[in-house]
């Protein structure tokens, strides 16, 4: 039998209600362990409807020694539609709980007291299945891993939810029954590669600016496709009209022309060694003349001055060993002179990869002499706004070949290979190409060391008639292909 109550009792009790309101006192009840905090949950992607349809699940870390991972909580949450994750540590952690405190407050409406607890606040955001993922499980019943990239190999063990460990991969824990999971990901899915997955997720959710980056990206890859159907296409006319044969006999002549710029002029038919390789193309009159100045200390050099040398270590160890068999006749000892002069310039010029300003070696240098590096031996390049002069590998091969004609015409058409490599800072096997280049005979000899020791050393000699042109290790790969 339902009682009925006048309006005036009603508004006696609502009038006393508010009084306890008014006069509620709050309690702080302390601060509490991290691992007993309220947990307070925000949904990234709208609002709660039905609180009654969620089901969350809080997980601690199981490591209680490390005082920064104790700490570690995640909490998981699921409908019957979609599951939702959220964590207080990692990238997707809210750092507002670093910044500020959060409490709740519970109110005891008889007794006017709210008891204020320490709270923490998880954003959560859902989690989509189907997407070709990782599915690892963890440990329990239901607990898995969500895996978006690969993760390492020390993976936790089973039961261990410190996934702070592995922040190399992007993972995440979720709450799913055993049914709901694919073990394999749709055909669809396997079929496509990481960068195919990333656009379709940029096309379906990507802001403006993304979008139109992906459609310029797809245009530019049906162009380069179209180039290269087009190149393909080509290639197989040129294939079928000349042949094989006709093609592969055209590489081996252009590399054999490369290897040739980088070599001074070679006279085949010379009757003695030293019109093969004419020192006036290395050094012409006048460059010869302008040399006399700057030569004139390696002319007088006596021998105290080498062992200054030496101890100094101010010039390479060929040209040492080069000043100490200078020839008495001073005609001869004043061309050898110029020559190793030349010879150490070149040397240390080629030890530069850059060349910064006019001058190439400094002060000190002929103009005539600075001219001829510049423009013989380096290439010109265009580089942060400005004009430099770059001494490229060809160059540098370049470099090589004049040094080993001077040092040809300084010691009687021989040269010590092994020594000059060293001074030039070249691999054997590159001096040896660029000897038989010049078609040099190469041979072996035992070099008695400063400590006694005994090196072999290889010896490059220039003599008439001149040895059949050798081909490259690169051109003679090819003919054994073809």
């Amino acid at each position: 039998m339902a009682t009925l109550e006048s309006p005036g009792m009603d508004d006696q009790a609502g009038d006393t209600e508010t009084e306890a309101l008014q006069s509620a006192r709050w309690l702080y009840c302390g601060e509490p362990d991290d691992r007993q905090k309220a947990v307070l949950v925000q949904f990234s992607n709208g609002k709660l409807q039905n609180p009654g349809d969620m089901r969350f699940t809080l997980y601690n870390s199981t490591d209680l020694v490390n005082p920064r991972q104790r700490s570690h909580r995640i909490v998981a949450a699921e409908t019957d539609r979609l599951s939702y994750v959220g964590n207080n540590f990692g990238t997707g952690a809210l750092k507002c709980n670093a910044l500020c405190r959060h409490f709740v407050g519970i109110l005891n409406k008889t007794s006017g007291q709210m008891e204020v607890y320490d709270a923490e606040l998880f954003n959560m955001q859902p989690l989509f299945a189907g997407m070709g993922t990782e599915v690892i499980k963890l440990g329990g019943q239901h607990l898995y891993l969500l895996a978006f990239c690969q993760p390492s190999k020390n993976l936790a063990e089973a039961g261990d939810l410190l996934l702070s460990r592995h922040r190399q991969g992007h993972c995440i824990a979720v709450l799913l029954d055993d049914d709901a999971i694919e073990r394999e990901p749709p055909l669809e899915n396997q079929n496509k590669t990481f960068r195919d997955k990333l656009d379709s997720c940029i096309e379906a959710f990507g802001s403006t600016k993304q979008k139109r980056s992906l459609n310029s990206r797809r245009m530019n890859k049906v162009g380069s496709e179209s180039l290269n159907l087009s190149v393909a296409k080509a290639a197989e006319s040129i294939i079928d009209t000349k042949g094989v044969n006709a093609l592969v006999s055209d590489a081996m002549q252009d590399d054999l022309q490369d290897g040739v710029l980088y070599l001074p002029p070679c006279y085949a038919d010379a009757a003695k060694p030293e019109d093969v390789y004419r020192f006036e193309d290395i050094l012409s009159p006048a460059e010869y003349d302008a040399l006399e100045s700057p030569s004139e200390a390696f002319r007088k050099v006596t021998s105290e001055d080498i062992l200054k040398m030496i101890e100094e270590n101010s010039h390479c160890s060929y040209v040492i060993e080069m000043l100490k068999s200078l020839p008495i006749d001073e005609v001869h000892r004043n061309r050898q002179a110029r020559s190793i002069w030349f010879l150490d310039a070149l040397i240390r010029f080629r030890a530069q990869k850059v060349i910064k300003g006019k001058r190439a070696l400094g002060p000190g240098i002929p103009h005539i002499i600075n001219t001829k590096l510049l423009k013989q031996f380096t290439c010109l390049t265009y580089n942060n706004g400005r004009l430099q002069n770059l001494i490229s590998s060809s160059m540098r091969a370049k470099i090589t070949s004049y040094a080993i004609i001077l040092a040809l015409h300084i010691n009687n058409f021989q040269v010590d290979l092994t020594a000059l490599q060293k001074d030039l800072k070249l691999s054997e096997k590159r001096m040896i190409e660029i000897a038989k280049a010049m078609r040099l005979k190469i041979s072996k000899q035992k070099v008695s060391l400063a400590d006694g020791r005994e090196e072999s050393h290889r010896l490059g000699t220039l003599s008439v008639p001149l040895p059949p042109a050798q081909n490259s290790d690169r051109q003679s790969k090819r003919r054994k292909m073809n």
